[in-house]
């Protein structure tokens, strides 16, 4: 009871205006109090005259003799503005055209233009209702009767259809929990976010993703409905990805009222002979295990002699067989036994995966279910239309995962030299190279090497590159080592950056005010950073991966290596040792 009275005392106890110096730093400090003392005033209040006059009246001496009227609110702003800025003339001054006291208070002591209230209702009462969405989502699923068993019971799914449920019903109990704890904890630091005052139209910067900050979890997305209502999985999205917008928007809904007339539309955009032209493209450039080369070629004929249901037989053992493939590079340790299994393994490596994959995951199984169980379906020639465009769009998928092996294959396939135009590409190369694993290295080795000496060094402008690289390098880090010495404010550290031993900066680093400064430098220079690191990966790797370079070449390398190397290695080393505190900072909290 008494720490009770003790808190609350301290919250209606009115901050001193006299113990706030005159910086930026010290308004901030100022603002930050007011807002702590208003409480849930700063959301609520829906009149300037009112928020301004409650604000004031937290502040001593004010809130002894302030009245809410505008002579007691100008007498009132006129000594906060005074404190802070000095002399009418001066703070006048401060703006570029002349503005009221209330405006000069809003703007540059509090910092806001907009009331908080003006959003804080608009975001609760939509997150309320996407919270109030979810929990009939849920409620629904809680009288399914695998789920009944599931919470009465703890039975797991024992089939196809009640994994679908279940995985659903995970999903939005999931999404709830997010929801729920931004609408009690997260909309009223965005309200107060939104109402802030940028000059000189910056705000304008900050309205990039403005519905993912309003809204930041996936329930308030366009396609959320597919995404936790197994009944709405979007089954043609995949297949009009790349035709144009408008086409795709305009036929989308087809499919399930009119498949024929769908196909017909799509192939107006996406012939099949391009589809099939897309398939021998895609086999072309992936790391295969397996050859399907004869397979294709047999879905091929197939097709074009119109046998649908064989066809459909081939092809719907395919796109299993691609997952697996795609499991196999992308986690070899993984043993996923069912297509779902194969899929949600590979969903974090492909960054449309939310949008595409439950129809991979739910839907293809419960096809293929059907054609095993009764060797039989209804529709055969639009069932093969939907497994030849499922096959173009998984082995475009495959194409374009994130992972090692397949850019390295797609690299060697291609032999482009405009993948390789300047030293970034190079030590991108050398990264996806050592990100293999070691069986994959060793598979690989001979056709690394091969493509080092056959392409590498006939075809792209190596060594024009390392001589621009050894110029272009000593001048970056002198511009970085001047603009380090007015972050970290010492000139001496960052020159002695150039040789200092990293167990002695690891040292310093524990100085959490330096670190900040190194984070703050980093996230200021992150473009500088990110060319920084691809230097490092260049002069790590040449040796190693660029083994027929020429005796200058590589005498040149050595000498900017040895004169310019440790100030490289030293900074990204504080980036990661900054990265490991940040996360370290996160895990506590």
């Amino acid at each position: 009871m008494a720490k009770a009275i003790a808190i609350k005392s301290r919250v209606l106890k009115p901050i001193k205006l006299s113990a706030y110096g005159k910086t930026m730093g010290e308004i901030r400090r100022f603002r930050k109090d007011i807002f702590e003392k208003m409480g849930d005033e700063v959301y609520t209040i829906s009149d300037w005259n009112k928020f301004i006059y409650e604000s004031l009246k937290k502040v001593y001496p004010i809130t002894i003799w302030i009245q809410n009227n505008d002579v007691s609110l100008n007498k009132a702003l006129k000594v906060i503005c005074t404190h802070f800025f000095g002399s009418i003339e001066d703070f006048s001054n401060f703006t570029e055209s002349p503005i009221s006291l209330k405006d000069f208070y809003k703007y540059h002591i509090l910092s806001i233009d907009k009331l908080p209230s003006d959003t804080y209702f608009e975001l609760e009462s939509n997150v309320k209702e996407h919270l109030l969405e979810l929990n009939t989502l849920v409620k629904r699923y809680e009288n399914e009767d695998f789920i009944i068993k599931h919470l009465t019971k703890g039975l797991s799914p024992s089939h196809h259809e009640e994994a679908i449920i279940y995985d659903f019903y995970k999903r939005c109990i999931n999404e709830q929990k997010v929801v729920l704890d931004y609408y009690l904890t997260g909309i009223k630091t965005r309200a107060l976010q939104k109402a802030l005052y940028f000059p000189l139209n910056f705000g304008l910067i900050f309205t990039i993703n403005q519905r993912w900050y309003d809204y930041p979890y996936e329930f308030a997305s366009p396609w959320a409905r597919e995404r936790f209502d197994h009944n709405l999985i979007d089954e043609s999205a995949h297949r009009v990805a790349e035709i144009r917008v408008t086409i795709g928007n305009r036929i989308k809904t087809l499919y399930k009222i009119n498949k024929a007339k769908y196909y017909r539309e799509l192939f107006k955009e996406n012939s099949r002979d391009q589809i099939f032209q897309n398939l021998d493209f895609h086999l072309q450039h992936l790391p295969l295990k397996n050859d399907r080369t004869a397979i294709f070629n047999e879905l091929k004929k197939l097709f074009r002699s119109r046998k649908w249901m064989a066809f459909y037989a081939l092809a719907l053992p395919q796109v299993e067989g691609l997952f697996t493939e795609m499991q196999e590079i992308v986690d070899p340790k993984k043993k996923g036994r069912a297509l779902s299994d194969k899929v949600d393994t590979v969903r974090p490596y492909y960054n449309l995966s939310a949008s595409y994959f439950d129809y991979y995951q739910y839907i293809v199984p419960r096809m293929r279910n059907k054609f095993m169980h009764t060797g039989y379906d209804e529709d055969f020639q639009l069932k093969a239309f939907d497994l030849l465009t499922d096959l173009d769009h998984i082995l475009r998928v495959f194409y374009e995962i994130d992972n090692p092996l397949v850019k390295l294959k797609r690299l060697h396939i291609r032999r482009n030299p405009e993948d390789f135009i300047s030293y970034k590409d190079f030590a991108s190369y050398f990264v996806i190279i050592n990100s293999l694993t070691h069986q994959q290295r060793l598979k690989n080795k001979s056709e690394i090497e091969t493509f080092e000496i056959d392409f590498i060094m006939t075809y792209t402008e190596v060594n024009f590159i390392i001589e621009q690289l050894v110029i272009q390098l000593p001048e970056l880090n002198d511009r970085m080592i001047t603009s380090l010495e007015y972050h970290i404010g010492s000139a001496s550290l960052a020159y002695n950056l150039k040789h200092l031993p990293m167990p002695k900066i690891t040292d310093m680093l524990k100085d959490i005010s330096l670190l900040k400064k190194f984070q703050s430098f980093f996230n200021h220079y992150y473009e500088e950073a990110e060319n920084l690191e691809s230097y490092f990966n260049f002069i790590s790797g040449y040796q190693k991966h660029l083994p027929s370079l020429s005796t200058d070449a590589i005498n040149a390398l050595d000498t900017i290596k040895k004169e310019e190397g440790v100030f490289i290695k030293n900074m990204m080393e504080i980036k990661k040792y900054i990265l490991e505190y940040n996360e370290y900072e996160n895990s506590e909290e």
